[in-house]
C-alpha cells in the first residue's frame, strides 16, 4: 500500500460514513521519519473541506514557522441538512460561498425575484426570467465546494398561472 494507507492503519485511522457520521471528518496530526504528518479524511467530500477548515484554523505562526498543535479531532454534523435561503442572488459570490462551507452551511436555497430591489421572500415570482448566467454561476461555485442547491418557486398564483410555475421549475431545472 501507500504511504498514507501504511500510516493510516498504524494509527487505526478508518473513515467510513457510518464512522464519520454525515459530513464527518477526522483530522490527525503526527510524526514519523520523514517528519509530521498531517492527515484529513472524510465521510464525502464536504467532510474532506470541513476538515481543512478546521486544519487551517489550528494553524499559527510561531518565531517565523508554521506549527500544528498533535490533534486527534473527529467531528460530524448532528443535523444532516443545514442551509439558508438567499433571497438575492448577487450576494452569493465565492466568498460568501467560502464562509458558507467554513460555517458548514451544506446547501443553499436560491431564490430571486430577478428585479432591483426585489424581494423573493417565498420563492422566485412564478413566470419571471431567471438571469441564467447568475444563477447557473452561483450552481457552479456552490457544487465546486460540494454544497448542494436547490431553486423554491413562489406557486401561490392563481390558476391561471400554474403554467408559469412549471416553466419556472423548467427553467431552474435546465440550469
Amino acid at each position: 500500500g501507500s504511504f498514507i494507507e501504511k500510516f493510516c492503519k498504524k494509527n487505526n485511522i478508518g473513515i467510513t460514513t457510518e464512522l464519520a457520521g454525515h459530513d464527518g471528518y477526522i483530522v490527525k496530526t503526527s510524526s514519523s521519519q520523514k517528519g509530521s504528518i498531517i492527515v484529513i479524511a472524510g465521510a464525502n467530500k464536504r467532510g474532506v473541506t470541513y476538515g481543512a477548515s478546521v486544519l487551517f484554523d489550528l494553524l499559527k505562526i510561531k518565531d517565523e514557522k508554521l506549527i500544528c498543535p498533535a490533534v486527534y479531532i473527529r467531528d460530524w454534523a448532528t443535523i444532516q441538512w443545514r442551509g439558508r435561503p438567499t433571497e438575492y442572488i448577487h450576494l452569493q459570490t465565492e466568498e460568501a460561498l467560502d464562509t458558507c462551507v467554513h460555517s458548514r452551511i451544506n446547501l443553499i436555497d436560491l431564490r430571486d425575484s430577478n428585479i432591483p430591489g426585489g424581494w423573493a421572500f417565498c420563492g422566485i415570482p412564478a413566470g419571471i426570467n431567471i438571469d441564467t448566467v447568475k444563477f447557473k454561476t452561483v450552481i457552479d461555485n456552490a457544487h465546486a465546494r460540494g454544497i448542494a442547491v436547490f431553486g423554491t418557486v413562489a406557486c401561490s398564483v392563481p390558476p391561471e398561472r400554474f403554467a408559469d410555475v412549471i416553466r419556472t421549475f423548467r427553467d431552474l431545472i435546465a440550469l
